[in-house]
């Protein structure tokens, strides 16, 4: 895997004597799961089920796609699922788009988007495995690790269709537009009551 991200690399660096190298990132997990609702009333997570945005808070993780998907969402219908977001909500290189994020939030009154930012890896995994799935709507990857988990846990990925992604991908990867919120508030809506397919 990392054919894409090699190709970048490739061109970014064309100008220096380096070829690179492509080091696979095996998912393993041996781990034993905190309780679902334990979880929930820790980070209160009022729904049911929801879904899981494991990125940091930088641009190019396209977090806007999302909440432009729940507010479309939420101006057609009752939903009755959260999206749980978390990572680090401070970039020092791009320190207002926290803030933009936030905003947003409050303006379209989007109370089923939870931000938990930086967590405890242990309380990561379990959040994902009691997920209906992981989003990772990214204009841009190098390899992504929320992918991945998602493939270690046979849970539903929905992804933004750059070409890292689709590498990535497996049975249970559904893809849309890094622009296309409303192909994604399908998927939400679909998947959050669909079953994983077996591999």
């Amino acid at each position: 895997g990392g054919k894409h991200a090699l190709e970048d690399y490739r061109k970014i660096l064309k100008k220096r004597k380096t070829n690179g190298v492509v080091i696979s990132q095996p998912y393993i997990l041996k781990f034993k799961f905190l309780e679902k609702n334990k979880l929930k009333k820790k980070y209160k997570i009022s729904n049911k089920k929801y879904f899981l945005l494991p990125n940091q808070y930088w641009r190019h993780k396209n977090h806007i796609l999302v909440l432009k998907a729940l507010k479309y969402l939420n101006s057609k219908y009752k939903i009755n699922f959260d999206v749980v977001s978390t990572g680090n909500t401070y970039n020092w290189r791009d320190p207002d788009y926290f803030n933009e994020i936030k905003s947003f939030i409050k303006l379209h009154s989007l109370k089923n988007y939870r931000i938990l930012g930086a967590i405890e890896h242990k309380d990561l995994l379990s959040l994902a495995h009691h997920s209906s799935g992981i989003i990772n709507p990214s204009f841009s990857e190098g390899w992504s690790n929320s992918v991945e988990l998602a493939k270690a846990l046979n849970k539903i990925n929905l992804l933004s269709d750059i070409k890292c992604h689709k590498e990535q991908s497996d049975r249970n990867s559904f893809f849309f537009k890094t622009k296309d919120y409303k192909k994604l508030a399908k998927l939400l809506i679909m998947k959050k009551k669909s079953k994983k397919k077996k591999i």
